[in-house]
């Protein structure tokens, strides 16, 4: 079903004459910019964003095999839709067990270079997904290195299973995974006719290639990716240590997390009860084990006061706000797990770390 250009370009002004008290519209396509014309409503959708003040953002699933026209239609949305090649993995055997055929990396480098003479270089993502089959701790790190290389705004997932797909399928679950979870699904709760309702997702907690540590070191690893890179608090020391010094910046941010284990003081009370709350409230065995869970009063008050929400972010502002200084102190003792590798006096190194 597809409706002629004139309604939806009609539909696409009315919503933003309407839009008062809200600044993103999601299109809930997910391949979008496969059609031609989809350049012509992205057109439509900036117009409006400078005519009426929305949308002020446009989120966007791209399609995974037309990267010239996902440049066509970036061009016309300028700067107000990130643009992104989600890539799940770069595992061909994951590809290959997923029935999945991803953009090539030579593809990926000339788009990013044509996106960068458009002007859209800083809101280039990508995205990853750890659980998927064959997936390994190795090729699923270094498939962050490579999209971090590539100039690449990161996002991890883990996989959770969506009933009815082919992964949800009994047969599939026993050949590729050996353990799953149920977690929340992200503000999906609520009282409604004075009944507490709570939504929830399955998720993959254990493969044959990656063990259930694997997925507890990947829980941090991703928090830290999030709040060190993509949302930049830490961004310019990583780049300084990889330009300068050739140090990676995933390998330093793995050196954080096993590091982090051997910790004491308050940062490990951070991590401690980040992965308190990834053990105690993302890694229910039964869908009704976590709504009993959530449903006592102590707990559901947890989700509506936003004690408890999103890990990444709600963590990102507990190191911000509450342990600047002390985690500021733990880098410069990563870094000096470093210096070996460099090749400058040692004192001028941390020196250096210390000031940036």
């Amino acid at each position: 079903l597809k409706f002629d250009e004139e309604r939806v370009l009609k539909e696409i002004d009315y919503i933003s004459k309407k839009c008062k008290h809200a600044s993103t519209i999601f299109i809930a396509d997910a391949n979008f910019g496969i059609l031609e014309r989809d350049a012509i409503f992205a057109k439509r959708m900036y117009e409006n964003h400078l005519k009426h003040k929305f949308p002020m953002h446009v989120s966007v699933q791209w399609n995974k095999t037309r990267p010239d026209r996902i440049l066509k239609v970036a061009k016309e949305f300028k700067n107000i839709a990130p643009v992104g090649a989600s890539m799940q993995s770069l595992n061909d055997d994951v590809l290959n067990a997923v029935k999945r055929k991803n953009l090539t990396f030579k593809q990926i480098l000339e788009m990013h270079d044509n996106l960068k003479i458009l002007g859209i270089e800083e809101s280039v993502f990508t995205e990853l997904i750890i659980g998927l089959p064959n997936e390994t701790k190795e090729s699923h790190i270094m498939a962050n290195k490579k999209l971090l290389d590539v100039g690449f705004e990161v996002t991890n997932y883990f996989l959770h299973l969506l009933p009815g797909t082919e992964m949800d399928d009994k047969e599939y679950r026993n050949k590729y995974f050996k353990k799953t979870f149920y977690r929340l699904f992200d503000n999906s709760y609520g009282i409604y006719r004075e009944k507490k309702i709570i939504e929830c997702q399955e998720t993959i907690g254990e493969t044959y290639t990656m063990s259930h540590d694997d997925f507890k070191f990947f829980r941090f690893f991703h928090f830290l990716i999030q709040m060190m890179w993509g949302k930049k608090w830490y961004y310019h020391f990583l780049i300084f240590l990889q330009n300068k010094y050739s140090i990676h910046p995933i390998d330093f941010i793995q050196e954080i997390v096993t590091q982090f284990e051997c910790e004491k003081g308050k940062l490990r009370e951070v991590y401690d009860d980040f992965m308190q709350d990834y053990v105690n409230a993302e890694c229910f065995e039964t869908e009704k084990e976590l709504i009993d869970f959530w449903s006592k009063d102590e707990n559901f008050k947890r989700l509506e006061s936003g004690d408890y929400g999103k890990l990444n972010m709600l963590y990102t502002y507990k190191v911000i706000l509450g342990y600047r200084n002390e985690f500021s102190e733990y880098l410069l003792k990563i870094a000096e797990k470093f210096k070996d590798q460099v090749n400058v006096d040692k004192s001028l190194f941390l020196s250096e770390c210390r000031e940036v």
